[in-house]
C-alpha cells in the first residue's frame, strides 16, 4: 500500500490518519502503536485528502477523487457518503466558523463546492472570479477573517473574502515545479529569466518582482536559458533534445532546433555573437550551432512554428518542422555533457564538463581543437563557470561535493588532452552534489557556489576559506546569477520552486569599515577572507568586525 496523505488529529495528540491506495485510511496512535483500518470497499480508490473536525474527536472528511466520505474513526463507522462528483476532487477544507460546513475544490476549474455534514448534496458553488488560471492546488481558511487562501495551478496565491464574495488579493502567477535556471537580461539588469520543469519560461521585472511575461513550451522540461546578447531573444534547452528560441518582445517562438534524442543540459548564447549558440546533450554531444537571426525573424519561414505555443496544445512535429542551421559543429564526448561555458574574453573559446569527470577546454575558431583536459575531480562534473574579471580563471563544479579552480591559458592554441593543467584551488563544505557556480562582477576572487544541501556558499578562491553560508532555500539549488550592473546582488532558483533575491550585505560592509580604516582599495580586495599576511594588530580589527558582523570565526555567516 502507498500513502498519498495524511493528517494529525489537533485534539487527540498522537492520532495521525494516513490516507492510501485500494480504498484504505490507516489510524495510527503513536502512544501505544495501535492502528485501526477505515476501509471502502472498492480498492481502486486512492485517498487525495484528509481532513479532522476541529469540532470533535473523532470525525474524519475522507476525499477520493470521485466523492467524499465522513468517518467516526472511534467506531471506524462510515458515517456518511456524498455525491459523486464529474471532476475528479483535488482537496477538502473545513469552514471553521460553521457548524459542519466544508468545501470541495478541483484542478481543473476555480470552483468551491460547499458542503454540510448531514446533506449528501452540495448546499452552494462558490465561483471564485478573478482567480488563477486553472484550478486549485490547495487551500486554508483564516476563520477569523473568513478569508479563503488558495494555491493556483498557475502557480498564483489568491485570498478570497468568503462573505463579499470577492478576491481581495493576487500574487502574480509562479512555476509550479523545480526551477532549473536563472538569468539576467544582459542589457537590462532589472529583468532576469527563469526555466522550470513545468514546461514554461517566466520573465520576470526585478522591481517589483512582477511576472512580465510567460513563454510556453508545451513538451519537455527545459534545464536552461540563455538570453541573446542583444536582450531580445531567449533560448532554452528541453529534455526532449529541443532547442526554442523566443522573441522576448512578443513571446512568439521563433524557431525550435532538434539537437539530440535526449536532453539538452544547458545553453548559452556566445557573448559577442548574436548568431552563435553552444548547448550541451545527454547523448555526450557539445553542440555550437550558427543560426541566422533575421531569417527566424520572419514569420513567412517559419509557418509550422509560428506563435506562442500554449500548454496543451498537440502537435505532430517531423523533421520538416524543424528550423535549420547555417552551420552546426557537433563535438563527440565520451559520456553525457551537463554544463558548458564560453570564455568571456576570447570568444572563440568554451568549457565542457562531462560524466567521465573531466573538464575539456576546446577552440570553436580551429575546428574544435581540444586545448586541454582538466583533471581533478572524482565523480561527474555538472557545471563550469569562467570568472567575467579574470582571463582564464575557471571554476568547475562536481558529484564528488567539491568545487576545484583553474587558470587556462586562453591564448594558447596547442594542447590537447597531454596539457595537464593543476587546480589552482579546491573548495570543500559542501555535503552534496555541487550544480551552481557564479562569479562575483565586483571581486576576482569570490565565487559563489550552490548544491544539493540546499546551501549557498561564498568562497574567498585566494585562500580557500568558506566567507558565509545562506540557508534560505529548502531544497536542492541549482543556478545562481549576477549582474555587473546590480553590485554584489543574486539571484538563486531550486527545487523548492522558489526564486530568491539576495545581496552580500555582510560582505560589503566589512569592505566598507576597511575603506573607513585605511581607505585602500587594493588592500581592501585582498583581504576579503581571512586576514593571513597582515600584522596582528590587523588581524584582531579584522576579527572584530567579522565577529560584529555576524560571520563566525570559522568563516560561516552564524
Amino acid at each position: 500500500m502507498e500513502s498519498f496523505s495524511n493528517r494529525a488529529n489537533p485534539k487527540v495528540q498522537g492520532l495521525i490518519a494516513i490516507g492510501c491506495n485500494a480504498g484504505t485510511t490507516i489510524l495510527f496512535h503513536a502512544a501505544d502503536k495501535s492502528t485501526k483500518l477505515l476501509s471502502n470497499p472498492d480498492k481502486k480508490l486512492q485517498v487525495e485528502d484528509l481532513q479532522w473536525d476541529r469540532l470533535s474527536t473523532s470525525y474524519l472528511l475522507v476525499a477520493y477523487r470521485s466523492h467524499i466520505e465522513l468517518w467516526d474513526t472511534e467506531s471506524t463507522a462510515l458515517v456518511h457518503s456524498f455525491d459523486k462528483q464529474p471532476i475528479a476532487i483535488q482537496g477538502i477544507a473545513w469552514m471553521d466558523w460553521t457548524a459542519g460546513n466544508f468545501i470541495s475544490f478541483n484542478n481543473k476549474n476555480n470552483n468551491l463546492k460547499v458542503w454540510n455534514a448531514s446533506q449528501k448534496h452540495p448546499i452552494e458553488t462558490m465561483k471564485i472570479r478573478g482567480g488563477g488560471d486553472g484550478g486549485l492546488t490547495a487551500i486554508s481558511f483564516n476563520p477569523a477573517k473568513k478569508h479563503a487562501i488558495m494555491a493556483c495551478v498557475d502557480g498564483s496565491i489568491v485570498v478570497y473574502d468568503v462573505l463579499s464574495a470577492r478576491v481581495i488579493h493576487r500574487t502574480p502567477a509562479g512555476h509550479t515545479e523545480t526551477i532549473f535556471g536563472c538569468e539576467f537580461c544582459p542589457t537590462n539588469p532589472y529583468v532576469f529569466a527563469t526555466c522550470s520543469y513545468d514546461t514554461t519560461v517566466k520573465i520576470w521585472n526585478l522591481h517589483d518582482f512582477s511576472l512580465q511575461r510567460t513563454l510556453h513550451c508545451t513538451e519537455g522540461v527545459l534545464y536552461g536559458i540563455s538570453w541573446s546578447p542583444s536582450g531580445k531573444l531567449i533560448a532554452a534547452g528541453s529534455s526532449i533534445g529541443e532547442m526554442i528560441i523566443w522573441d522576448v518582445e512578443t513571446g512568439q517562438e521563433l524557431a525550435r532546433y532538434k539537437q539530440s534524442t535526449k536532453q539538452i543540459f544547458y545553453v548559452q548564447w556566445n557573448p559577442s555573437d548574436e548568431r552563435i549558440l553552444l548547448n550541451s546533450t545527454g547523448d555526450g554531444n557539445a553542440i555550437v550551432m550558427e543560426i541566422d537571426v533575421d531569417y527566424i525573424k520572419d514569420p513567412s519561414n517559419n509557418p509550422a512554428l509560428l506563435g506562442s505555443r500554449r500548454r496543451g496544445t498537440q502537435r505532430d512535429v517531423t523533421s520538416d518542422h524543424y528550423s535549420q542551421p547555417v552551420n552546426r559543429r557537433t563535438i563527440a564526448h565520451p559520456g553525457i555533457v551537463y554544463g558548458v561555458a564560453w570564455a568571456p574574453f576570447q570568444s572563440t573559446i568554451f568549457a565542457t564538463c562531462c560524466h567521465d569527470g573531466l573538464v575539456r577546454v576546446f577552440n570553436y575558431a580551429m575546428m574544435g581543437e581540444l586545448l586541454y583536459t582538466l583533471r581533478g575531480h572524482n565523480a561527474r562534473v555538472f557545471s563550469v563557470n569562467w570568472s567575467p574579471i579574470v582571463p582564464g580563471l575557471l571554476a568547475t563544479a562536481s558529484d564528488d561535493r567539491s568545487i576545484l579552480v583553474w587558470n587556462i591559458n586562453e591564448s594558447s592554441h596547442t594542447g590537447g588532452s597531454s596539457s595537464a593543467v593543476t587546480p589552482k584551488m579546491q573548495l570543500q563544505g559542501h555535503t552534496n552534489n555541487v550544480r551552481a557556480l557564479c562569479w562575483s562582477c565586483e571581486l576576482d576572487n569570490i565565487l559563489l557556489s550552490g548544491s544539493w544541501d540546499s546551501t549557498i556558499r561564498v568562497w574567498n578562491v585566494n585562500t580557500g576559506h568558506c566567507l558565509a553560508i545562506i540557508r534560505d532555500h529548502n531544497a536542492d539549488i541549482y543556478s545562481i546569477a549576477s549582474h555587473p550592473q546590480m553590485p554584489f546582488t543574486y539571484i538563486s532558483c531550486s527545487r523548492d520552486n522558489t526564486v530568491r533575491l539576495w545581496e552580500l550585505g555582510g560582505l560589503v560592509k566589512v569592505m566598507r569599515y576597511y575603506a573607513i580604516w585605511d581607505g585602500n582599495f587594493g588592500r581592501i580586495l585582498s583581504r576579503t577572507g581571512e586576514p593571513g599576511g597582515q600584522s596582528d594588530a590587523e588581524a584582531s580589527i579584522y576579527s572584530f568586525l567579522r565577529a560584529s558582523l555576524g560571520f563566525s570565526a570559522a568563516g560561516g555567516e552564524s
